[in-house]
């Protein structure tokens, strides 16, 4: 493979991979876009949906979003160096497709408010405990979480997906999930 890095590093990152992601892999080395894209949606598709829907607490929402995660990351393929692991990059582009879906519904609230006129009933507080405590959580804070607890990386990937450091990663996902649960009792 042509990943940046050296022998050793690329050696200890190939050793620690799963067999799906050698394949996504060998396809993005290869310029095998859409192998490479066909083996992330086998291998990442319910992950990166748990994700999205923790995100975004609605199921069309989150399908969607995880259409442009795909398609973002078919887009990135070319650029992609290895530098992280394939679940924080994925991850990464879903964060960013569910927080533009956010801003998107934001502004579509905002325009029916101040024009108004009725929309669709908008209910903001669901009466699942857990979808209404990850909803009362900032975006960062509820992406935490949900990296760590429902998609399960660590906190190095969590770093990674986030743009954070390792530490801050830490802190945000510990303190996250401590406010979380003074909401929830």
């Amino acid at each position: 493979m042509t990943f940046r890095g050296t022998a050793a590093t690329l050696l200890e990152k190939m050793a620690s991979l799963e067999s799906a992601d050698l394949e996504i892999l060998r396809g993005i080395d290869r310029q095998d876009y859409p192998a490479a894209l066909a083996a992330i949606a086998r291998a990442y598709r319910p992950r990166i949906g748990a994700f999205c829907f923790g995100m975004l607490g609605d199921t069309d929402d989150a399908q969607d979003a995880v259409q442009e995660t795909l398609l973002g990351a078919l887009d990135a393929m070319p650029r992609f160096r290895g530098e992280t692991s394939l679940r924080a990059w994925l991850l990464s582009i879903a964060r960013h497709k569910c927080l533009d879906r956010l801003r998107r519904r934001a502004v579509r609230l905002a325009s029916e408010l101040d024009d108004e006129t009725p929309g669709p009933a908008f209910d903001p507080v669901d009466t699942e405990w857990v979808r209404r405590g990850l909803a009362d959580l900032a975006e960062s804070d509820r992406a935490a979480v949900l990296l760590k607890y429902a998609v399960g990386l660590s906190f190095e990937e969590i770093a990674d997906a986030l743009g954070l450091s390792l530490s801050a990663a830490k802190m945000r996902t510990v303190r996250a999930l401590e406010r979380l649960r003074r909401r929830m009792t």
